[in-house]
C-alpha cells in the first residue's frame, strides 16, 4: 500500500492531468469555426479586387493564359489567380482576403517536375527579401523567388508564418502571393 501523501501526489498530477487535456480540448474545438472560415475555399473572394498590376520593376507586364498545370494550381484558391510576363521572367501573382493552406512554399509544388534546390533567403535590388530556389530538368531550369506581401506592406518567405499570423489576426489582409520564374541553364 502506497503511503497516503504519493497516492495524493498521483491523484493530483491525474487531476492536473485530465484538466490540461481537457483544456487543449477544448481550445481545438473553441477554434475549429476560426480554422474551417480561413482554409475554407467556398467564401467570396474580397468584392476589393483592385486588379492586377501593369508593370514589374518599370517592365510592362504581359497577362498569359493559364495552361493546364496553372489552371489546375489555381484551383480552389480563395481569389483570383493570374500569370504574367514581363520579357524577363514570368511572374504568378495570386490575391486573397482570408488566411489560406493553399499557399505553401512553391519549391513542394516544383519537385514533382524538376530537381528543386533551395537556395534559401535572398534581397533583391529593391532591398526586398524573397524565398528562393533553382528548379531544373532536362530541357529548362528556373530561379524561383517567392513572397507573400499584405497591402499594408507587412511580408513573408514563409507561407505557414504567413498563414499563422494571418489565422491568428497578426496581419490584416488583402494579401499577395508573388512567384517570379526566371530561366537558368538546364541541368
Amino acid at each position: 500500500m502506497r503511503a497516503p501523501k504519493a497516492q495524493k501526489a498521483e491523484r493530483y498530477i491525474l487531476i492536473h492531468r485530465r484538466g490540461f487535456s481537457l483544456a487543449c480540448l477544448a481550445g481545438v474545438v473553441g477554434a475549429m469555426p476560426m480554422l474551417r472560415s480561413a482554409v475554407g475555399e467556398s467564401q467570396p473572394v474580397d468584392a476589393h479586387f483592385p486588379g492586377w498590376r501593369k508593370e514589374w520593376e518599370g517592365r510592362p507586364l504581359k497577362r498569359l493564359k493559364l495552361g493546364d498545370r496553372e489552371k489546375a494550381f489555381a484551383t480552389g484558391f480563395p481569389g483570383p489567380v493570374a500569370l504574367f510576363d514581363d520579357g524577363e521572367r514570368l511572374i504568378l501573382i495570386r490575391y486573397t482576403d482570408r488566411p489560406t493552406r493553399r499557399i505553401r512554399p512553391m519549391e513542394d509544388c516544383l519537385e514533382e517536375l524538376y530537381r528543386v534546390r533551395r537556395a534559401g533567403t535572398t534581397v533583391d535590388a529593391q532591398g526586398l527579401r524573397w524565398r528562393e530556389a533553382v528548379a531544373s530538368a532536362k530541357l529548362e531550369g528556373w530561379r524561383v523567388r517567392e513572397r507573400i506581401v499584405s497591402q499594408a506592406g507587412d511580408s513573408w518567405t514563409n507561407g505557414e508564418l504567413w498563414f499563422w499570423a494571418a489565422l491568428l489576426g497578426i496581419t490584416r489582409g488583402p494579401w499577395w502571393a508573388i512567384v517570379t520564374f526566371e530561366p537558368v541553364p538546364a541541368g
